[in-house]
């Protein structure tokens, strides 16, 4: 049974090993392999596989031989001292040859690639270095900038619950309210974190579209103002840009400032102008009925007037006339006197009946 197995163990690794070296060999051939020292690892075994396959060739016909599957005159040959001595210097020139190749190549390639290496990692140690100390410094800044957005916010939030009436919001690009505070809330009663991470649309309900079209005309770099009336109160809202250090606008301020106390006085006032018109228009038709009167009664009294005047120059006129005929009765009397006496010198009978 083993003189059968031996050989058919042979020629079992003739066919790896044949397998292995072909492998090898197209490995090389594609040139797929980027470092120096696996193509010289191929190569050396390549050269132990090859070395092995003619070994096992060599023993594999030696047993196979011996064991009648093939002529006996292949043993004969093979056990012959000038042939038994082939495999044998062909180990030796496969060492020689692996040994060449590991102080020619192997270990150059080998202190090259670690001094690449160690370059490599050098460079990279480097980079990580610099990196971390970039980090360092962009967390040193980004807490710096926390630090100084939370002063922001804080003072923000003061000036916005000192702020009379008003709102003050910071809206995002996404339309969400990012921030929000003021005096307005405590008036109301209110927790303006409860308003933070709303969106728009939340908030002004009906009204969205309006807001969004100003909010939109902030976000291109325009200031807005515009008013609303919403929950029961006139609002007045001025909106800015926040403009970023590289010329970008992803938030805008807005401040809301509750008007209806002065609106409510507008429309009184409004309703008192209204008022006033209508009693001066009453006025004005009083005056000019006055007026009218006025000019009536001038007229009247400048008639009256003239004929006052026209009734003293005809009273003159009568009075000049009464005088004279005053004075001529007088006159005639006196003659009718002076009648009366000739004629009762004369003995006869006045004539004349003399009055007064």
């Amino acid at each position: 049974m083993f003189r059968i197995l031996t050989p058919i163990t042979y020629w079992i690794l003739i066919a790896i090993w044949s397998y292995i070296l072909f492998f090898l060999l197209r490995r090389l051939s594609f040139k797929r392999v980027e470092s120096n020292l696996i193509n010289m690892l191929i190569i050396i075994l390549a050269i132990d596989a090859f070395r092995t396959v003619v070994e096992s060739i060599y023993f594999g016909a030696w047993y196979t031989s011996l064991s009648g599957l093939l002529p006996i005159g292949i043993h004969n040959f093979l056990i012959r001292s000038e042939i038994v001595i082939i495999p044998k210097l062909l180990n030796v020139m496969a060492a020689v040859l692996i040994i060449a190749i590991l102080f020619r190549k192997w270990f150059p390639a080998e202190k090259n690639d670690r001094e690449i290496l160690k370059k490599t990692i050098e460079e990279h140690t480097k980079m990580l270095e610099d990196s971390n100390k970039q980090l360092k410094i962009e967390i040193t800044e980004r807490k710096q900038a926390e630090t100084s957005l939370r002063k922001s916010e804080t003072l923000l939030k003061k000036i916005a619950e000192n702020f009379p009436n008003s709102y003050l919001s910071i809206i995002e690009k996404d339309y969400t309210i990012g921030f929000t505070s003021g005096n307005e809330f405590k008036k109301l009663d209110l927790n303006p974190k409860d308003f933070e991470g709303l969106s728009v649309k939340q908030v002004f309900g009906e009204n969205t579209s309006f807001v969004i079209e100003n909010f939109q005309k902030t976000f291109a770099g325009e200031e807005q103002s515009f008013e609303l009336f919403i929950n029961d109160q006139y609002q007045q809202y001025n909106t800015v840009p926040i403009i970023s250090d590289d010329g970008s606008i992803d938030r805008i301020l807005s401040v809301s400032e509750n008007i209806t106390a002065r609106k409510n006085n507008e429309n009184e006032i409004e309703n008192t102008l209204r008022s006033s018109e209508k009693q001066r228009i009453a006025n004005l038709v009083i005056l000019k009925d006055l007026n009218e009167s006025t000019s009536k009664l001038r007229k009247e009294i400048s008639d009256r007037m003239k004929a006052e005047e026209t009734l003293k120059a005809r009273m003159i006129e009568l009075e000049i006339f009464n005088d004279g005929a005053v004075d001529r009765e007088l006159m005639i009397n006196n003659h009718r006197k002076e009648i009366n006496k000739l004629l009762e010198q004369l003995g006869k009978k006045a004539k004349y009946d003399i009055v007064g």
